[in-house]
């Protein structure tokens, strides 16, 4: 299905559970289709890439989540591809984003939380998402994504004012500000700093963030957000995080910098 995807072809769900059953006669096509939600579960979990229209479902034995790592880390050139996937490839996807795109930020039910913080243990080598967070074309296509849609939103909301001033400020001054796109509410005209974060993966894929992003966030939360591109080039939707992001994420240490201590003489 990544495959498929990488080269534009995603097939119906339906297409591909019957794909399924011609392989494993023994199973009906329930079956295989809560078999591949539960896949799709492991992938999420391992922070590796899922299709969004392949919902993650977690009830399943945690023997499938050694086999999903084993599977993976045999197509890691593969993931590596799809991370690294120019935004031309994208063709027609950069398009004005519709209203609707906005979705609600996720929630895991207290089954699915726990066997993700189980999972983070097990998690392999292959850094997907610091591959895909690194792809600077896919995160300059998604940027312009949101730009488009926060002046549609303003255009909506009947100021037509504050969406001609709009600006990606990543582009035009430089990407360290710790925010990439300026935008307004168009209730009280003040300011947006909106943080973009996009992957072609679905809802549940983390994301990496500066500290210096952290610390705009601090220093401003009234006007900053994080928008969390996402299923972009599939379905493209945003949930966006409003306030310090200290207070909207669970953040984990990934790096520190180091120095040797000073010695007394």
């Amino acid at each position: 299905m990544l495959d498929m995807h990488i080269r534009g072809k995603t097939p119906h769900q339906r297409e591909l559970f019957e794909q399924f059953t011609v392989q494993y006669p023994a199973r009906n096509v329930n079956s295989i289709k809560n078999k591949i939600y539960n896949v799709s579960a492991c992938f999420a979990a391992l922070d590796l890439p899922y299709l969004e229209n392949l919902t993650p479902r977690f009830n399943f034995q945690r023997e499938l989540l050694d086999d999903v790592q084993h599977a993976a880390a045999k197509n890691a050139e593969l993931l590596d591809e799809l991370a690294r996937l120019p935004s031309q490839r994208l063709g027609s996807l950069i398009a004005a984003p519709p209203l609707d795109a906005h979705v609600d930020p996720p929630k895991l039910s207290p089954d699915a939380e726990r066997f993700m913080g189980q999972a983070r243990v097990q998690r392999g080598p292959i850094d997907y998402v610091g591959r895909e967070q690194a792809n600077a074309a896919l995160g300059l296509v998604g940027e312009e994504w949101v730009v488009d849609f926060e002046r549609s939103r303003l255009l909506t909301a009947g100021r037509a004012d504050l969406a001609k001033e709009v600006r990606h400020v990543a582009r035009l001054d430089g990407d360290g500000l710790g925010y990439d796109v300026r935008s307004f509410d168009p209730q009280n005209e003040r300011e947006r700093f909106i943080e973009v974060k996009t992957t072609r993966s679905g809802i549940l894929t983390p994301f990496y963030l500066t500290r210096n992003e952290v610390e705009v966030s601090k220093r401003v939360p009234e006007k900053f957000s994080l928008y969390r591109v996402h299923s972009y080039g599939l379905r493209t939707r945003v949930y966006w995080l409003d306030g310090a992001l200290e207070a909207t994420c669970d953040l984990a240490a990934m790096a520190y910098r180091a120095l040797p201590k000073a010695r007394s003489a």
